[in-house]
């Protein structure tokens, strides 16, 4: 069994706007989340563009931000789905 890292999350009540812009005091301190793997095409290897996530919250949300570094975002294409049933956390 692997040991799994725990992060920190931030207490973002001293301001996140909900706006894409990550400079609010309430990412501050906030929890990063580095490292991911391809599962579906890659069988757990590193990514070939890297992604980055930001963790936090308040009294009443969860707040996450992720930037996605893909050279090319023009060809990314997205399957319809509904709820978290194609989310794998």
């Amino acid at each position: 069994m692997n040991r799994a890292s725990l992060a920190v999350l931030a207490d973002g009540r001293s301001g996140i706007v909900v706006d894409g812009d990550l400079s609010d005091p309430g990412w501050k301190g906030a929890a990063v989340v580095a490292t991911f793997f391809e599962t579906v095409f890659g069988d757990n290897r590193a990514p070939s563009v890297t992604t980055g996530a930001w963790l936090a919250y308040d009294d009443r949300y969860l707040y996450i931000a992720v930037r996605c570094n893909d050279p090319d975002p023009r060809k990314i294409r997205a399957r319809a789905c509904r709820g978290a049933a194609h989310f794998l956390l």
